[in-house]
């Protein structure tokens, strides 16, 4: 099955010039956060409108340079700064109006402001002593930050979780989202589970390496996700 994908991948993806989008190049953490959990269910147009949105109020520097390193601690807006932000505001409305220009809920029954779950997220976040991408290190592949996350209405599934770490640098991982699961279906058919997608795109990875040896797994489940939206 691995050099099915691998193969499928050659032919419809754009491999030789895999190039991550200006998102994975954030200027701080915080916008990670907003990212990651305002993309979860919609649209990624409006979800990047929503951190363009947070930036311009607060007047923050949105990205960095592509291809460049983690700014300077110093010259970073701390998860720190955010939540603090985030705790003047009494009412997650208003927070969401103000603050987000969006208003969107993590689940259509049940669900929460997004707004809501964004500061949640920060405060677990400062929990772990995580205020800046330097800080990544202590949270990845931890148990008890991703159970943390996961008790966050909305953020059940790693589905956010994964995407936050792609977002922050992590290379090893897939997004196990419907853009990925529809892709393989293209592909092999059938029903895939978040555990196939994982160990299967990692096989395939490896088979791709031969010919594209500078290719990451997030640079391949980018391009995947990429060749999806197109559509």
């Amino acid at each position: 099955m691995p050099a099915r994908i691998a193969r499928y991948c050659e032919t419809y993806l754009n491999l030789q010039y895999a190039e991550l989008s200006e998102e994975y190049y954030y200027h701080s953490l915080p916008f990670c956060i907003i990212d990651a959990v305002y993309s979860l269910g919609v649209r990624y147009s409006s979800t990047k409108n929503t951190v363009i949105y947070f930036c311009s109020i607060e007047g923050l520097q949105r990205l960095r340079p592509k291809g460049v390193p983690y700014p300077d601690i110093s010259e970073q807006y701390s998860v720190q700064q955010f939540e603090r932000l985030l705790s003047c505001y009494s009412d997650y409305n208003q927070t969401a109006a103000e603050l987000f220009n969006n208003r969107q809920r993590t689940s259509t029954r049940g669900g929460i402001l997004k707004a809501e779950a964004v500061h949640r997220f920060a405060r677990i976040l400062l929990r772990f002593n995580v205020n800046y991408f330097q800080d990544i290190p202590k949270v990845i592949l931890t148990e008890q930050f991703e159970s943390d996350i996961k008790s966050i209405p909305g953020q059940t599934y790693s589905t956010s979780l994964k995407y936050f770490f792609f977002l922050t640098g992590e290379e090893d991982m897939v997004k196990p989202d419907r853009m990925i699961a529809r892709f393989l279906t293209q592909v092999i058919g059938g029903q895939i589970s978040q555990l196939n997608t994982q160990d299967w795109l990692l096989q395939a990875l490896q088979i791709l390496n031969k010919k594209y040896p500078s290719l990451t797994l997030r640079q391949l489940d980018h391009e995947i996700w990429k060749s999806i939206t197109k559509k």
